[in-house]
């Protein structure tokens, strides 16, 4: 069979139904070769598939999904954001491998409204292998926030580890200290103007110590995951 004969036919296969979405992605080689072909299977497709993946009674929603190729190896991996709720809440970041021999493996990471993949999956450190970012609650509280209050969260760093993304972030103290710690700074500089702007125990003078505490929490975090002092408030 030639490949333009293939991908003709595996285009048919996603316009027909969602019957055999799940079989036609798990069967097929996640190659270069194949790159066009994986291409063809549109969100539907592919939300059929990753729900095949788990049996724990929830339904996933795809929010967004690529082929990536993940690891420089010329081997694609499927990422997608998903949501869980119902509402929208795309807070998962689901990760598909498919081994040489056929066996499809999942790395399942939970963040906090997560952004589009092109911000998350990103070579942090130029070695070929893509790092993920992933904002991440900065406890077990709800990372929504409280009423009248903005989100806790802090960006994870991921990286590949034997074959499988492990959180990583104190290794990244360069990504931190270039792009997140400035903008965190200048944010929480901003919040103190506003508090001082704004006296009174009124909405927006608590709205602003809201606002200031988190981002101070944020800075925080990330001072004591990489060994440092916590910066004197």
């Amino acid at each position: 069979m030639t490949r333009a004969l293939s991908i003709a036919l595996m285009t048919v296969a996603v316009f027909t139904g969602t019957r055999g979405y799940a079989a036609d992605i798990a069967s097929l080689a996640w190659t270069e070769s194949n790159l066009d072909v994986l291409r063809t299977f549109d969100k539907a497709a592919v939300e059929d598939f990753v729900n095949t993946m788990v049996d724990d009674g929830m339904h996933a929603t795809v929010g967004e999904f690529a082929w990536i190729d993940l690891a420089g190896d010329e081997r694609y991996e499927l990422a997608t954001r998903q949501d869980l709720s119902g509402r929208a809440y795309f807070d998962y970041l689901a990760v598909y491998w498919r081994s040489p021999a056929g066996k499809v493996t999942r790395d399942w990471i939970e963040g906090v409204d997560l952004p589009s993949l092109d911000k998350i999956v990103r070579d942090l450190d130029g070695d070929g292998k893509d790092e993920l970012i992933v904002p991440s609650a900065l406890d077990r509280h709800d990372p929504r926030g409280y009423p009248g209050y903005p989100p806790r969260v802090w960006p994870k760093v991921y990286r590949l580890r034997n074959g499988h993304y492990v959180d990583a972030s104190a290794e990244y103290a360069a990504f931190y200290d270039n792009e997140v710690l400035p903008t965190l700074e200048q944010a929480i500089e901003q919040a103190r103007r506003d508090v001082s702007g704004k006296p009174g125990e009124g909405p927006a003078h608590e709205a602003a110590q809201r606002q200031l505490l988190v981002l101070e929490q944020a800075r925080d975090k990330i001072a004591g995951l990489l060994g440092r002092p916590t910066p004197t408030h």
